[in-house]
This record gives C-alpha cells, structure tokens and sequence, in this order.
C-alpha cells in the first residue's frame, strides 16, 4: 500500500462515542467517507456515533488509527464509489498496537460474543508498574481508588494509551507488558479498568474469572 496511490482531498472517520475511538463492525472493519453528503447522512441514522474530520492527515496516519482500534480492514466510501482496503501491518506510525485486544474487548462486552471471550486469554495487555526500592512493597501496580470496586488495577491495550494517562497522572510508573495468565494473577481479586483515559472498559473479579475458564489445561497450571 502506498501513500502516494492512496490519497483523499476529504476524508470522514466514524467514531464510537462510547470508545472514543474508531468504529469497528463485527467483520473488523472501519469506515472512511470521502465526501460529507454520505458521512452526514449515516450520522443522522444513528446517534451512538461521530463524524470526524481527518483531512489533515495522511492516509497512513489514518490506516494506523484504524488499525489500533481493531480494524483489519478499511471501507473507504465516495459519493458514488465504495473500495475496501486490507490493512497492512507494516503500513502504520508505529511498530507496537494491540487492535485485538480493543476489538475482542469491544465485540464481548457490548455484543457478549463468546468467541471473542475466548481470544481475549490470547491477548497482550499493558500494566503501570512502579519500582521503588526505598519502600517495604517496593513493587506496586497503578490503581484506581474506588471503595465500591476494590481499588481495581489500571490496565491499557496499547503505549499510546499507557502514555496519555501517565504524562497526567503517573509520571513514576513504567509499562509492563502481561499476559492474561499474569494478568489475572496480579489482578483476579480486584478487577481492572482498561485505558482509563478513554474507552474505561471495567473488568471486575467475575468476569476475569469467565476468560480463565476458557484457558487450556497446561496454562491453567500456571494460576
């Protein structure tokens, strides 16, 4: 794919207002209008989403969005004309994305998509770490202080979500990235809030539990 064979004067991104991010469909596939009759029409239809203007972006900067919030796949929709491109891995900002772990998110928890249940154990996450030698716990994970959810752990799918939480809240903490099998040991009695700053998806205890239960029987071994 290239930059320059691919390029829009107008270009329209629909975006989950629950998620804040890119709207991903149940084929993972992402939405770009190139001319705003059909944009505005869709949002009229439906008001769990948002029209957003990325004109000033480039097309890669636009597939890496994209493919960041799960998409494997980009609709993109003219006046007259509909083409759909295959996202290129290799053809983003950055070298490190998680698009699995917020599409599988997205898909069991709003769909309730067993299968997506399933492939959240074979997920990546991001936990806030910090090492400090001068204390007696010296190891201590970010958490979110509330009574009511056992002070549930901070967890993010991605660096970019890690870094917007952390230049504002946790300048001491580190990324780690987990397993789920990590993940639900340093977690299993408290629960998790993922990427807090934006999608704020919570995980408590019981539903931890449900994604262990599809675990296979040698990776059991290891809680």
């Amino acid at each position: 794919m290239s930059e320059k064979k691919i390029e829009y004067e107008k270009k329209y991104l629909v975006i989950n207002k629950k998620t804040s991010r890119v709207q991903v469909d149940k084929d993972r596939v992402a939405t770009l209008f190139t001319d705003t009759f059909p944009a505005k029409a869709l949002k009229m239809k439906d008001d769990t989403i948002e029209i957003q203007n990325v004109s000033r972006f480039n097309f890669k900067r636009i597939c890496s969005i994209c493919y960041a919030a799960g998409a494997t796949e980009l609709k993109v929709v003219g006046e007259d004309e509909i083409s759909t491109i295959r996202l290129d891995p290799n053809f983003v900002d950055r070298f490190y994305y998680n698009g699995n772990l917020n599409a599988y998110l997205y898909f069991q928890l709003e769909n309730f998509d067993d299968n997506s249940l399933e492939k959240l154990n074979d997920c990546k996450f991001i936990v806030a770490i910090e090492i400090n030698p001068r204390k007696e716990n010296y190891i201590s994970y970010a958490c979110i202080k509330n009574p009511k959810k056992k002070n549930p752990l901070l967890a993010f799918s991605d660096l970019t979500e890690f870094e917007r939480w952390r230049k504002r809240y946790g300048t001491q903490f580190k990324p780690l990235e987990v397993d789920f099998v990590s993940l639900y040991r340093l977690g299993y009695q408290r629960g998790y809030v993922v990427n807090v700053m934006s999608s704020k998806y919570y995980l408590p205890p019981g539903y931890l539990k449900k994604i262990k239960n599809t675990l296979r029987e040698e990776e059991l071994c290891l809680i």
